[in-house]
């Protein structure tokens, strides 16, 4: 009886085993479709077209910020520079 009962388990184990790789490969399967649709829908670019406009010419550009020449712009030493003095 030993004999058969240690084939019983081996083909328990073996359905078991098969079992668990059918479900991985269909779970497989199904991630697979999945990124490929989800790849398919990536891939096709959404653009949208702005065609430009003639503006006023008394439209004035504002930027932040002052702009000074070179030689007028304000330098500070650093604490490097001072402590050679």
């Amino acid at each position: 009886m030993k004999g058969g009962r240690g084939l019983v388990i081996v083909l328990v184990g073996a359905l078991a085993l098969g079992v668990a790789i059918y479900a991985g490969l269909h779970d497989r399967r199904g991630a697979d479709a999945a990124l490929k649709r989800a790849t398919e829908e990536a891939a096709t670019p959404t653009v949208q077209v702005v065609h430009p406009s003639a503006s006023d010419a008394t439209d004035e550009l504002v930027l932040p910020g002052n702009a000074r020449a070179f030689t007028d712009a304000p330098f500070t030493r650093g604490p490097a520079a001072t402590s050679r003095n």
